[in-house]
């Protein structure tokens, strides 16, 4: 470590500081705890300087501490990926199925859904593992890029047991973005105050155990109030037996709210799972309704993309699109990528094991992504 000279004069102790910065950032010294991007870094020392020059001089003495504090316990990471973002739509059971009146997934119903899976690669489920392709075991090997269903032994539904539990908190998505430094955000709205409420809830999700080994990446009631967050049903909705009284949105609104997310951070997530739920239901007409919901989110979300966002869509398995049967289908699942290295992400990928590593290789091309 480049150690700081000890300076009493708030502009000298500035000076020391930014040559420490300046020393952590060139070199990327390996500190023990915390990770600090680039852009993070230059924002702390510009709003220092700011103060500097304001000549609020007992402001500047507390963020002196503070970013020497920072810059003696981080590891700084620093990896350049141009201006490129990542914006990864997660959508719950859908996959390719035969047309007809089992099949709401046409044309007719979600024309943009349709026009992205007939222009995708085609993701094999099963996994070389008997039985029906479950979201517990699908959603965990898409987000570690492990064969989480040949950890278990079977294919797990719902919600991730013990072993799936550990296998989300050794290692995950989330936790390799932000180890890398990258500003991640998981954009579903909980309804929620805490991480630690989130925590005490007996039933988890995949993406809620992954979230909160990054809780930062995490927005809540508060952040979809103000327009940073949106619920999963793309209209709050869903909340309102809850109580919600607040005012309610459409997908059309709830896609320029992720896109104005996405535009802050390296890598968002949005999950929709309302089409599983429905595809249980063998509803028609309810299939139809939320298939019609959640394609005027896409339509928005692609007619919304910059030049610099990778739009990147996939399932875990099959199911809305055979309302013939109550459970999942053994049907491969689309990868959709759109934008910059689209090709690094479709090239090669034939299963839902294949899609972390390619996130990493094209987010982190300097990281060992494959570790």
């Amino acid at each position: 470590m480049h150690p700081s000279p000890r300076c009493s004069h708030p502009v000298l102790r500035v000076g020391a500081l930014l040559t420490t910065c300046y020393f952590s950032l060139s070199t990327g010294f390996d500190y023990a705890e915390g990770s600090l991007t680039l852009t993070d870094a230059l924002f702390l020392v510009q709003d220092l300087v700011s103060d500097v020059i304001q000549g609020v001089v007992h402001e500047v003495s507390e963020k002196c501490v503070f970013f020497k504090t920072y810059f003696t316990r981080s590891r700084v990471i620093w990896y350049d990926n141009g201006t490129m973002r990542v914006l990864y739509v997660f959508i719950d059971g859908v996959g390719y199925g035969e047309a007809g009146e089992k099949n709401p997934v046409c044309p007719e119903v979600c024309p943009t859904l349709c026009r992205l899976m007939a222009d995708a690669e085609h993701l094999d489920t099963c996994l070389e593992v008997p039985g029906l392709p479950q979201s517990a075991t699908g959603q965990a090997t898409l987000y570690t890029g492990v064969n989480a269903a040949q950890v278990m032994g079977r294919h797990k539904e719902g919600f991730p047991g013990p072993t799936l539990c550990r296998l989300l908190q050794e290692n995950n998505l989330f936790m390799e973005l932000r180890r890398r430094g990258l500003r991640v955000c998981f954009s579903d709205a909980y309804f929620a105050d805490t991480a630690d409420e989130l925590a005490a809830r007996r039933f988890k999700s995949v993406t809620t155990i992954m979230a909160l080994t990054t809780p930062e990446v995490i927005r809540y009631q508060k952040d979809m109030l103000a327009g940073r967050a949106v619920l999963h049903d793309l209209t709050r909705e869903a909340i309102v037996p809850k109580g919600f009284t607040g005012p309610l949105i459409t997908p059309d609104v709830a896609a320029e709210q992720v896109l104005s997310i996405a535009a802050e951070n390296d890598f968002t997530l949005f999950e929709y799972f309302l089409t599983d739920i429905t595809g249980h239901s063998q509803n028609r007409e309810r299939a139809e309704a939320v298939l019609r919901s959640l394609d005027t989110f896409l339509a928005g979300l692609l007619q919304g993309l910059d030049e610099d966002t990778l739009f990147i869509l996939t399932s875990d398995h099959g199911n809305i699109e055979d309302l013939g049967t109550r459970g999942h289908t053994f049907n491969n699942v689309p990868l959709v990528a759109i934008g910059p290295e689209a090709r690094q992400i479709r090239a090669g990928a034939t299963s839902l094991m294949d899609v972390m590593p390619r996130l990493l290789r094209v987010l982190c091309p300097q990281g060992d992504a494959d570790r």
